[in-house]
């Protein structure tokens, strides 16, 4: 059974505005590295955006779906406490109009009418018989209404909180589409330029780390189980919005990786930051969550010997690489 982990607590990130058009293409090699490595940049942020987007769309379903049925549960509480209001009424007028043979509910009128000790008596024991039970009555619709009372209240801030959650699911799927167009044209953007560079110029890009890395004689939690799932995929290529099994971008690695184990992560870096328990940098250990950038753009899973294996950016491969420590702004263990 697949386990979800949430995110803790909604992200909002504002629509970004219109873009002004791509410069034209650079003159030569070196600018054109350049000028990839910041529209890397841009369609990394823009689709972290979206992936960030879609976590929290995904948390505003739920959480009208979960107030969508406490109104329900609300309201079949409200009718089954109509409907007690409805029997002790039935009672309570009964109560009202109650006579016993003419015999007045007053302890003096019915010591007055009494024509002996005895049937005196046996009238107050009668009167003690339904004052109880007429106490019992009256309580029981006293609760009756208190509990209509209360499930009426429920009901309507579930509805309240059902129709909140609506509107900001309708608002967060405009902003989705939003995203989404945005990212797509800077993502093109990026992959024209990378068709242009260079082999020179693509070494480069990719040099640095290592796709052949392994870790061995380390414990075998679920976070050592998942940092092998991610090392598994060394050499396969990098692609924005990504999530496996054969391309990935940075948080498809870490969403994919974990799937494989039955769990799903948020789908953004910057829900992922946020998973498991904060640590230190003197506590990090194989397994731990790393997360760069201010507002998180980019994550991997530490390895050891301060390195990580992540999915870096387009035109490269899922590798192992030293952890970009003057970045480094989040650090997770999930488990």
């Amino acid at each position: 059974m697949t386990l979800l982990i949430a995110a803790l607590g909604a992200t909002s990130v504002a629509v970004p505005g219109a873009a002004a058009a791509d410069p034209p293409p650079p003159a030569n090699a070196s600018e054109a590295l350049t000028k990839l490595t910041e529209l890397n940049k841009e369609a990394v942020k823009l689709t972290e955006e979206w992936h960030n987007t879609r976590d929290d769309l995904d948390r505003r379903r739920k959480d009208q779906d979960s107030a969508k049925t406490q109104l329900d549960q609300a309201n079949r509480e409200a009718g089954t406490a109509r409907d007690s209001i409805s029997t002790y009424r039935v009672e309570v007028d009964k109560l009202a109009a109650a006579s016993f043979d003419n015999v007045s509910l007053n302890p003096v009128a019915t010591l007055m009418t009494s024509g002996s000790p005895q049937d005196f008596l046996d009238r107050m024991l009668l009167l003690d018989i339904i004052s109880s039970e007429r106490k019992d009555t009256l309580e029981g619709y006293r609760r009756a209404l208190q509990l209509a009372e209360t499930a009426q209240r429920r009901a309507e801030e579930a509805g309240r909180r059902a129709g909140e959650a609506e509107v900001q699911a309708n608002r967060l799927l405009g902003e989705l589409d939003q995203r989404k167009t945005e990212m797509d044209r800077r993502v093109a953007s990026a992959k024209a330029q990378l068709d242009r560079l260079s082999a020179r110029d693509r070494g480069a890009l990719t040099g640095g780390g290592q796709t052949n890395y392994t870790v061995n004689d380390i414990p075998q939690g679920l976070a050592q189980q998942a940092m092998q799932k991610a090392l598994g995929r060394q050499g396969k290529p990098y692609v924005w919005g990504a999530t496996g099994p054969d391309t990935f971008d940075c948080s498809g690695l870490l969403f994919w990786s974990y799937r494989q184990l039955g769990v799903t992560l948020p789908r953004s870096s910057r829900d992922q930051a946020r998973v498991g328990t904060a640590v230190t940098r003197d506590q990090l250990r194989p397994g731990d969550f790393v997360a760069f950038y201010q507002p998180v753009g980019h994550i991997g899973i530490y390895v050891g010997d301060g390195k990580m294996v992540h999915a870096p950016q387009g035109g490269d491969t899922v590798k192992v690489s030293g952890v970009m420590w003057g970045d480094l702004v989040a650090m997770r263990r999930l488990g």
